[in-house]
């Protein structure tokens, strides 16, 4: 496993080669925020399982709309062998839902990990679309599918 030192360095190192990257900056909790065009991805590292674990929030759904949004959420995370274990959680009762994906240390290389970053990213930004303009029908979630799939 890796010291923080050593993810600190991957992260920065990650941040300088992948053009959608437009920050990438450590925070004052010892996490990093990687700044995308329109949205944030947060990463910390968990040294005792050597992980990296990436959060980005999704939004808010609209109340009419949480029980069809979650049952979606639900239903996504359970497809975890075809995400690359991507998974959904709730920033408590009521608030904004938040993808999260996890990367072990182990083989990351910094193009690697910009790489994951961006996909990852990308995912969070269709999620977003998807509950910010209430297009949460069967279709939507199956013409996104291959962008929703492996991060």
């Amino acid at each position: 496993m890796r010291t923080s030192e050593q993810i600190d360095h991957l992260l920065a190192e990650a941040g300088n080669l992948d053009d959608q990257i437009l920050e990438a900056r450590k925070d004052s909790e010892g996490g990093w925020t990687i700044v995308f065009d329109s949205l944030e991805i947060g990463v910390e590292y968990d040294d005792e399982e050597g992980r990296l674990v990436m959060t980005g929030g999704i939004g808010r759904p609209w109340p009419e709309d949480r029980a069809k949004v979650y049952q979606l959420l639900l239903s996504y995370g359970f497809l975890w062998r075809d995400t690359g274990s991507v998974r959904a959680a709730l920033a408590g009762p009521d608030g904004e839902a938040v993808l999260v994906a996890d990367a072990f240390d182990a083989n990351l290389t910094p193009r690697g990990l910009a790489s994951m970053l961006a996909a990852f990213a990308e995912r969070v930004a269709i999620w977003r679309g998807m509950i910010a303009s209430r297009s949460l029908g069967a279709s939507d979630a199956e013409a996104s599918d291959a962008a929703l799939i492996k991060v």
